[in-house]
């Protein structure tokens, strides 16, 4: 188990995000991270020094979707069949680096 400051280090990305409720509303706000050494995968850690991740998505087989921008808020999701997440970016250029490398990962 690899704590949230090494892997960051070593990243293809890593950032604050939100991870929103299935309702679109509040949720959890933590350290995202894809490890340039595990990039199927994407890390949740509720702090950047936290040493276990609160949870992990495999990103293979995802579809990374842009929501329009209402209210000033850089949303988009990662689909697949029945299972939807929804992110909240903080500018609208951290969201465009997070669905670029996100759909790389989930091609494969």
């Amino acid at each position: 188990q690899k704590g949230a400051a090494e892997i960051s280090g070593r990243s293809l990305l890593c950032s604050s995000l939100q991870l929103l409720d299935k309702n679109g509303k509040g949720g959890m706000r933590g350290w995202f991270v894809i490890p340039w050494d595990d990039p199927l995968v994407l890390y949740i850690y509720a702090a950047p020094q936290d040493v276990r991740a609160h949870t992990s998505i495999p990103l293979l087989g995802y579809q990374v979707r842009d929501l329009p921008q209402g209210k000033a808020q850089h949303l988009f999701q990662l689909a697949q069949s029945q299972q939807v997440y929804t992110f909240l970016a903080d500018t609208e250029e951290l969201k465009q680096r997070w669905m670029r490398i996100m759909a790389r990962c989930a091609a494969g």
